[in-house]
């Protein structure tokens, strides 16, 4: 049975162009079928839904060409991202 929510494929398409376009970047269609049928998934079965996304990245540490000359004291060590995570989920 085929979902309210669903795209046609002209339309996954159109989504798909305006994506690659947003970002100047090549999308996997794998990922954003997979992504869409997550969120038409939760929208049959809830009424509200609330989804974030975080890209986790480290800070410019410096100002470009200036090696001695830093913007910010950071704690960039292995154990950032789990800490990050722990964070997230608190």
């Amino acid at each position: 049975m085929k979902s309210p929510y669903d795209l046609a494929e002209r339309e996954f398409k159109f989504l798909l162009q305006e994506a690659e376009d947003k970002y100047d970047s090549r999308i996997s269609r794998h990922m954003l079928r997979r992504s869409l049928a997550v969120i038409s998934n939760y929208l049959e079965n809830y009424n509200r839904i609330f989804a974030l996304r975080a890209d986790l990245r480290f800070a410019q540490s410096h100002v470009p060409g200036e090696p001695d000359l830093p913007i910010c004291f950071q704690k960039d060590d292995e154990k950032a991202i789990t800490r990050a995570m722990e964070s997230l989920k608190s």
